[in-house]
C-alpha cells in the first residue's frame, strides 16, 4: 500500500531527510492517517536507532544462548529459520515446550527492555534478563506441571527444567 518493503526499517521511509511519505498524494484514508501521525524527520535519529537495534541483538543473543546451550541445542542463525527451527528442537518433549517458552519470554522482556531503554534511559544487562525470564519461567512451569498428565517414570516439566536448565 505505501510502497515500502514488509521487512522495511525507519530509515528506508526517510528520503533526503524527509518522510517518504509525506511527498505521497494518495487520497487513501490510511496513507493520510499515517501521513498525519509522522513526527517531523528530524526526531528520528537512525544513527541511535542502528546502535540500539546492535545493542539489543547482542542482549538476545546472550539470553538466548543461555538457554539453548544448557538444552545442548544449537539453533539456526537467522531469525525465520530459527522460528521454524523451535517447532522441534529436540526430542525430549518436555525440553523442547521449554525452549519455545523461553523464545517467547526472551522475546518479550528483549522487547520490554529496548522500550525502557527508549523512553526511560534506563538499561539492564542480559544477566537481568536471564534471572527474570528463568523466574517467569519457573512459575508458570509450575501450573503447566501440575495440569501435565503423566505416565511414570516420564519426567514433569518442572523435573526437566531443575534437571536442565537450572
Amino acid at each position: 500500500m505505501t510502497g515500502l518493503p514488509r521487512n522495511a526499517v525507519v530509515a528506508d521511509a526517510l528520503r533526503e531527510g524527509q518522510w517518504w511519505i509525506s511527498t505521497s498524494r494518495s487520497r487513501n484514508p490510511v496513507i493520510r492517517l499515517i501521513q498525519d501521525c509522522l513526527p517531523p524527520p528530524t526526531v528520528v535519529n537512525t544513527q541511535q536507532d542502528a546502535q540500539d537495534d546492535t545493542y539489543l541483538w547482542k542482549i538476545e543473543d546472550e539470553v538466548w544462548q543461555y538457554f539453548t546451550s544448557k538444552a545442548h541445542v544449537s539453533p539456526p542463525q537467522s531469525f525465520e529459520d530459527g522460528v521454524r527451527w523451535l517447532k522441534n528442537p529436540c526430542r525430549d518433549k518436555n525440553t523442547a515446550l521449554i525452549l519455545r517458552l523461553a523464545f517467547q519470554a526472551s522475546m518479550y522482556f528483549i522487547w520490554r527492555e529496548r522500550n525502557s531503554r527508549l523512553h526511560n534511559a534506563s538499561s539492564r544487562p542480559a544477566s537481568a534478563l536471564i534471572l527474570e525470564i528463568k523466574s517467569l519461567l519457573r512459575c508458570h512451569l509450575n501450573h503447566l506441571t501440575a495440569a501435565q498428565r503423566l505416565i511414570p517414570p516420564a519426567p514433569s516439566l518442572l523435573m526437566t527444567w531443575f534437571g536442565v536448565f537450572h
